[in-house]
């Protein structure tokens, strides 16, 4: 902002900046040491320039830390019984998780993917059955704060799928999915 007064301790502007920072190696948002920036500008103009070193801000970092639990309801089924899966997505992070893709991959051994019904899906995400897994997905159509995961959120994901003609054993139990987010 300038006035016309000719008086350059009275002419000021801010600016406002969003940053995204990229995922390397060496830039946490967890634990009790995260990542911290310390940002700094300068301004050239015609005629001259400004830095202020003493105005500065710290930026600390943040970041998801999304985990996938399932359960295979019963303990035991036979062959054309239909079981529940229940899978769990919680963000112990420090930021919201967006654009999730929750895989769980189910052995065409011992399960049917055929048969798979969605039971419980949340507002805000997207179920497929692949040829050897079920997908969930962020919906890009639903509004925004509906398909993340914030942090201390937990979501609850639950389908059917009916047992295939392999025997049924604790490995079906202990399987595992996996998240992207």
């Amino acid at each position: 902002m300038t006035f016309g007064d000719d008086d350059p301790a009275n002419n000021s502007f801010r600016l406002y900046l969003d940053a995204v920072v990229l995922n390397t190696n060496t830039t946490t948002g967890l634990g009790a040491a995260p990542t911290v920036f310390t940002n700094t500008a300068g301004i050239t103009y015609a005629g001259g320039s400004v830095t202020n070193g003493t105005n500065f801000v710290r930026t600390v970092a943040i970041e998801p830390q999304v985990r996938l639990f399932k359960d295979i309801v019963q303990t035991s089924a036979d062959a054309g019984d239909a079981v529940e899966v229940v899978l769990v997505a919680t963000n112990t992070g420090t930021a919201a998780a967006y654009d999730l893709r929750l895989t769980d991959p189910l052995n065409t051994n011992y399960f049917d993917l055929a048969t798979v019904v969605p039971l419980t899906i949340p507002t805000g995400y997207v179920f497929s059955v692949g040829a050897t897994n079920v997908t969930i997905l962020s919906d890009t159509n639903s509004p925004s704060g509906t398909n993340t995961l914030e942090p201390g959120e937990g979501l609850r994901f639950r389908f059917q799928v009916k047992h295939g003609p392999g025997p049924a054993s604790e490995r079906d139990r202990d399987e595992h999915g996996c998240a992207d987010g």
